[in-house]
This record gives structure tokens, C-alpha cells and sequence, in this order.
């Protein structure tokens, strides 16, 4: 977000530290660079003739916050990649879109609670339903948000759904601001749409904010 309204002002370094800051969060983040770039140009009017020596600003310190975070795991661990080795892990590696929906459903059949399996799988059905709001807000932002925006939405659309693995979508999704801009924008013109958002997401948050006090399974 910080970085967002620093691009806005034209304060293009400061966005560029900021964005720093959120990769060294979540390496993914990295998008970042690229929606930076498209409000760059989106406010000299996308001419080449404006574009000045201001716009590596966006992109120098994420490439020096980066750099920094591989050669402290490269003197600390051996592996200056060793963060990226550390997703798979988690079963998080390069893979087209249609693998994450081949896994998603089957961790829903196989886990959920109402076929056999355990409450874990209910946790699965709100990542998937998470990434399929993320596209649709995406689809919503691109009539109504800045360029810059819609683009960031996009990049985080197939960051997500090309990790292999659908778990934590909605974790993941937390840093993309303008999710937020364009749900207010969203629910602010149809109100009971946004009472049923409410009606369902407090009851789901205190489901997960339940199972994650007590050591269970939250996403």
C-alpha cells in the first residue's frame, strides 16, 4: 500500500523502498516493480519522450533488498537461494494453472469434513474460493481502478495459481491493496451485497481465527 501511494504522489525512490521492504515480506512481492513501472507511465501519459532517469527509482532498491537477502543466505546457509528451495517444502513449485485446480479439488474431496475426511479440507475450500474472487476482483478492478493496479491484481492472479499447490491463497492475498479499493468500490454501491460479505466473511474469519488459536490447520 505504502509503496502504491508513493507512486501516486510521484515519489518514485520512496516507492521503490517501499517496495523493498514488502519483497524482503514476501518475495513474491516482487510484482510490485512491475506495477510500479505501469503507474510510472501511466502518469507521463505513456509517452517515451517523458519517461526520465527518475523511473529506476521503482526498481533499484527491491534489485539491492533482494541482492542483499541472497548473499546473506549464500554467506549464512551456502545456498544463496536457499529461501526459494525452502517452498518446496511446502510443495510450492513451478506449475501451470490447471495443476493447481487438479490439487485443489482433490484436497477438497479428499479432506473435507463432510466426505470422511477433516475439517482441513474446509480450510482448502476457502483458498480455492479465495483465488476465484482474486480473478473476478481482478476482471471488476480493470473497468475501475488504475492501470497499475488491475496489473498488480493480475500478476498476483498468476503468481498464485501457478505455485502448484493451493494452500494459504488467502494468507497471500493480503498484501494486494487494491483488492481492498476495489471491494469498497464494489460494495459501496450495492449495500446488500455488503451485508452478505459481512454476514459471511465474520463467521469464516472466527472459524479460521478458532482453528488457528488452538493449533489447527488455518491455511
Amino acid at each position: 500500500m505504502w509503496a502504491l501511494l508513493a507512486a501516486r504522489r510521484g515519489r518514485w525512490w520512496l516507492a521503490g523502498a517501499a517496495a523493498a521492504l514488502a519483497v524482503l515480506s514476501k518475495y513474491y512481492l516482487a510484482i510490485l516493480v512491475v506495477a510500479l513501472i505501469v503507474e510510472y507511465l501511466h502518469q507521463q501519459d505513456w509517452s517515451p519522450r517523458r519517461i526520465h532517469r527518475d523511473i529506476v527509482g521503482v526498481a533499484i532498491p527491491p534489485a539491492l533488498a533482494l541482492g542483499a537477502w541472497t548473499v546473506y543466505m549464500g554467506r549464512r546457509f551456502g545456498q544463496p537461494l536457499r529461501f526459494l528451495h525452502a517452498e518446496g517444502t511446502w510443495k510450492h513449485h513451478l506449475a501451470p494453472p490447471w495443476t493447481m485446480v487438479q490439487v485443489a479439488l482433490q484436497d477438497i474431496t479428499k479432506r473435507h469434513y463432510l466426505s470422511g475426511g477433516n475439517a482441513a479440507g474446509l480450510v482448502y475450500t476457502f483458498d480455492g474460493v479465495a483465488l476465484l474472487g482474486l480473478v473476478a476482483i481482478t476482471v471488476y478492478a480493470a473497468r475501475r481502478l488504475r492501470p497499475a493496479y488491475t496489473v498488480l491484481l493480475g500478476l498476483g492472479v498468476l503468481t498464485l495459481s501457478t505455485t502448484g499447490l493451493p494452500v494459504s491463497i488467502n494468507r497471500y492475498m493480503i498484501p494486494l491493496a487494491p483488492i481492498y479499493l476495489a471491494l469498497g468500490l464494489l460494495l459501496a454501491r450495492h449495500r446488500n451485497a455488503e451485508r452478505a460479505f459481512v454476514a459471511v466473511s465474520v463467521p469464516i474469519s472466527l472459524y479460521l481465527l478458532d482453528h488457528f488459536v488452538t493449533g489447527r490447520w488455518a491455511g
